[in-house]
């Protein structure tokens, strides 16, 4: 139990170094001019805000549960059962597991960059490898969750 609660707080300290970054990101890309309206099309600038607000939002809940979860005995039992549940682990490695997970984050953070920066056609090349990517990665663990049961 003690390892499980040392991994949650080096989640909680991930999730704040991500959150930092992100802030003195958008700090620095408002100083350089980066996401100029005049240069981003309209899915360009949707995506920009949907991929940064989303994410930091997204973390923000996390970085919650997680202090819920370490403050509740009851929750970080019942959190480490589920993660700890063999079936889904399996599931999990079947439809790409922590590479494709890795793959996925990193080319929307390259669609984003190409966003931010203006270069179109990189733009939708980048979102439509992100958008297949997705799809595979759902479709292949909804495959393997109904073939599991």
């Amino acid at each position: 139990m003690k390892r499980y609660l040392k991994q949650i707080r080096m989640r909680m300290v991930g999730i704040l170094i991500a959150l930092i970054s992100m802030i003195f990101f958008m700090f620095i890309s408002g100083e350089l001019g980066w996401g100029d309206s005049r240069y981003m099309t309209s899915l360009m600038r949707t995506y920009s805000g949907i991929a940064f607000f989303g994410c930091f939002i997204y973390l923000i809940v996390c970085l919650r549960r997680y202090k819920r979860i370490l403050q509740n005995q009851f929750l970080t039992e019942e959190a480490r059962v589920k993660e700890m549940d063999e079936r889904r682990r399996l599931i999990y490695d079947k439809s790409g597991g922590i590479l494709a997970d890795l793959w996925i984050v990193s080319v929307a953070i390259a669609a984003w960059f190409a966003a931010m920066l203006a270069t179109t056609e990189i733009f939708y090349t980048l979102l439509v490898i992100l958008l297949v990517m997705v799809c595979g990665k759902a479709g292949t663990f909804w495959y393997y969750e109904k073939k599991y049961e």
